[in-house]
């Protein structure tokens, strides 16, 4: 069962869901992304019907979402056609994070992977090959694995209707489970950054807000 296909995982991004620690997380990561600027055109990789087309677009930053399950990409289609955004502003694409070095971004777009959507993907080594293939800038967005931050995911997942979630707890992190189709990993920073090492990225990363971690390039700096 995929958890978004079959649209189980929309209450995952229902405002009405997330308890405080959540909405507090998901201001601090915007404020965490708002510390890279400049930049001119942000890839949004786990998109689902565009979570920050609004923020770019009051930005005037040009806007590609990329996600795998195609009913979230015709959302945004329409709420492009609806909001009647000019269409040389934003585009949306069908596609796993795994051939993300396959697409035509451009050399000076930003990735951008929100609110733990890399800890949502199963074949994170391989989303990390294609980044590195890629050759462009990243910014990833996931939770610290500490307890206040399972315990705030734990309520959330609770919130969103998971009555049988279960945490695991590994030496690469900690993952967040459901017969539902919940799985939700928080890596360990210094296993991701291992990962990512042996495959030739060079990354830094920050705590940001109570429960947040963010992994960049190396060559993107934060003014914070």
């Amino acid at each position: 069962m995929n958890l978004y296909q079959e649209g189980v995982g929309d209450s995952l991004v229902q405002d009405e869901n997330y308890p405080p620690g959540i909405s507090a997380y998901l201001e601090d990561e915007k404020i965490f992304l708002e510390s890279f600027l400049p930049f001119t055109k942000l890839v949004e990789v786990g998109c689902m019907f565009g979570r920050y087309l609004t923020w770019c677009l009051d930005s005037d930053i040009q806007y590609v979402g990329i996600d795998v399950i195609q009913r979230y990409i015709e959302m945004g289609e329409k709420r492009v056609f609806d909001e009647k955004i000019h269409r040389e502003r934003v585009s949306f694409i069908q596609s796993d994070a795994v051939y993300l070095h396959n697409l035509d971004l451009g050399s000076e777009c930003v990735l951008f992977f929100p609110f733990n959507s890399f800890g949502n993907m199963d074949d994170y080594q391989r989303v990390l090959l294609s980044l590195y293939k890629s050759n462009l800038k990243y910014i990833i967005c996931s939770y610290d694995i500490g307890e206040e931050a399972n315990s705030i995911r734990r309520e959330y997942y609770l919130k969103c209707g998971f009555s049988d979630v279960t945490l695991l707890s590994e030496k690469r992190g900690v993952k967040f489970k459901s017969k539902y189709g919940l799985k939700s990993w928080a890596y360990n920073p210094d296993y991701i950054i291992k990962i990512m090492s042996d495959i030739g990225i060079k990354s830094n990363y920050k705590m940001f807000g109570k429960i947040g971690i963010g992994y960049y390039s190396e060559n993107l700096a934060s003014n914070r």
